[in-house]
């Protein structure tokens, strides 16, 4: 028994299998062009929850990443303006001894009690980012 095949179904077979290939090279050329695997939810279906959790974690990561950094300036911002309190109460110290003498004069201590007063309170209301550093839980207040 033979079988015959005609040239219209060989030609038929032949532009399945070209359309075919075409297919899979424009796909392919859609991935090196975009360098991903997936470009649309067609593509892959069952790989799209894992991006979506990839792409969750990466969003969780730059907030921890954001947070850690501004966290980090408020820190440093803290550590400037404890310095500052810690010369300021030095230098209240170093008058407090000078002015237990009795060869004091009392005019210029308290002008200069004054002149600290007013560097402790700048420094007490230092903000960050319009954060007040020293006022609590109400940031937006000056202490």
């Amino acid at each position: 028994m033979s079988m015959r095949i005609t040239d219209s179904y060989m030609a038929s077979i032949l532009l399945t299998d070209l359309n075919r290939s075409l297919g899979n090279m424009l796909d392919q050329q859609r991935m090196a062009g975009s360098m991903r695997r997936i470009n649309s939810f067609a593509d892959d279906p069952r790989a799209v929850g894992t991006v979506q959790r990839y792409n969750a974690l990466i969003a969780n990561n730059e907030e921890y990443m954001s947070n850690v950094s501004r966290n980090r300036i408020i820190v440093d911002a803290t550590d400037v303006a404890l310095q500052s309190i810690s010369e300021v109460l030095s230098d209240t110290r170093v008058l407090a001894l000078r002015e237990s003498s009795a060869l004091s004069d009392n005019e210029t201590a308290a002008v200069e009690v004054e002149n600290l007063m007013n560097r402790l309170l700048d420094v007490l209301n230092t903000n960050v980012e319009g954060n007040y550093i020293f006022s609590g839980r109400q940031v937006y207040t000056p202490p």
